[in-house]
């Protein structure tokens, strides 16, 4: 199959979900192409765009001025540059009552005169709803030909919407051909803001579980409980809640450390919180790491501490990879009640969750790790398994060539054809 693929970064540190596609298709004997807008700003050479040489199969749309005149001249460039005058295509870019925004600010436009010539996929992928949409445009003004799928994570769902509006997908809705979420959440808020429930199913989010060594988790006697957090610095992490926990943790005297890995808007403003919580000595703020450096600090942690809340705009999460990689290598995980996370996280089997916002709540579940040090295994194979058994890239990725077949050839599944077993519907 020739599939393209349309993101907003390439690469993006954040989102080793859709890199662990890429490979999996390519490895797989498919052909891939990227658009982006541009690489993530500030990440450095990732081994798997340089093992699989993506960014060759990579095309970045044009940097579009800020100033109005200084884009549309830019614009206009672009456009009679190629072949000295312009397609129908780019002056359907331009209909602003039928694209609106993506339109008005040339950013159709602009992708528009970068596709000479048209490229004609099996599969269109989109990740992200608004991506989704720009693939929508860009097929329907005849640039691009393909199955236009489309996967929703999670701000795409929660925050976008109540931004512009319960319709903001109404056309995508109506032109793409399939809807991937990457929870039952997420499934059913998009059936209820419209898309078609014949169109729309469940295909999770994964890792490759064959490079996370699980190591069963033991007390270390005589050492404070290490508690670790990762992820980017933004409210929807409830990273003042998790600092609010180990303040309520110190005063009942347990020894505890909790290391936070990321960095965000919140940085400041939680360096000062907890500097007022007096857990100078307990919790250390360390910045964003490499992949090895955040291995090495799971692999020296009693627990994952992950209280993940909605934040005030809504924002939520899809179902955090940081999660899957703790459950893989036997980290016993503490998280809450959020989103999908219940999907994965399954309350005092493997591992343990709380309400949103419940610092306390938090303080008394971890210091039940602490006081019960027995327990820590039975979670941790837990984990593992479930993770094994429904997060598996490999099972993942075999599955979504299913769907892609499904959906250019109805009635043949080429994996079940071959003997290996696809990931079970969900």
């Amino acid at each position: 199959m020739r599939i393209a693929y349309i993101l907003d970064f390439f690469p993006a540190l954040s989102e080793t979900f859709v890199l662990n596609q890429l490979t999996g298709l390519i490895t797989r004997g498919h052909t891939v192409d990227i658009y982006a807008c541009r690489p993530q700003p500030g990440i450095g050479p990732l081994e798997a765009v340089e093992r699989f040489n993506l960014l060759k199969r990579t095309r970045y749309w044009p940097e579009r001025p800020r100033n109005y005149v200084a884009r549309a001249l830019k614009g206009l460039g672009l456009v009679f540059s190629a072949l000295g005058q312009p397609r129908l295509s780019e002056l359907r870019a331009l209909n602003g009552f039928r694209y609106g925004q993506q339109a008005w600010s040339l950013k159709l436009l602009y992708s528009a005169a970068s596709h000479r010539p048209r490229q004609d996929y099996d599969i269109v992928h989109c990740h992200f709803g608004v991506w989704g949409l720009h693939g929508a445009a860009l097929r329907e003004i005849g640039v691009i030909g393909g199955k236009l799928i489309t996967t929703f994570h999670g701000f795409d769902v929660s925050v976008l919407p109540r931004i512009k509006g319960r319709d903001f997908y109404r056309r995508l809705f109506e032109r793409g051909d399939l809807f991937l979420a990457v929870s039952e959440k997420w499934r059913d808020a998009l059936i209820e803001m419209g898309a078609p429930a014949d169109r729309t199913m469940v295909h999770r989010m994964g890792i490759d579980t064959s490079q996370f060594e699980f190591v069963e988790r033991h007390s270390r006697s005589e050492e404070p409980f290490r508690l670790l957090t990762v992820g980017r610095l933004v409210e929807k992490k409830g990273v003042d809640d998790a600092l609010r926990a180990v303040a309520i943790l110190v005063e009942h005297g347990l020894a505890v450390e909790h290391t936070i890995v990321g960095d965000g808007p919140m940085r400041r403003e939680w360096e000062t919180l907890a500097s007022s919580l007096n857990l100078g000595s307990q919790v250390r703020f360390l910045g964003s790491q490499a992949h090895e450096s955040v291995a090495r600090l799971m692999e020296q942690s009693d627990a994952l501490l992950a209280p993940s809340v909605t934040a005030a705009d809504g924002d939520m999460e899809g179902i955090p990879v940081v999660l899957m990689e703790a459950m893989a290598r036997g980290l016993p995980v503490v998280s809450t009640f959020h989103s999908g996370i219940p999907e994965l996280v399954h309350d005092g089997v493997s591992g343990v969750l709380v309400p949103e916002r419940s610092p306390d709540q938090l303080a008394g579940k971890v210091e039940s790790l602490i006081r019960q040090p027995q327990r820590w295994p039975k979670l941790g194979r837990a984990a593992r398994e479930h993770v094994e058994q429904h997060h598996d890239i490999e099972l993942l990725n075999d599955r979504l060539v299913s769907i892609f077949h499904e959906l250019l050839e109805p009635g043949r599944d080429p994996v079940a054809e071959s003997g290996r077993a696809p990931i079970g519907a969900e």
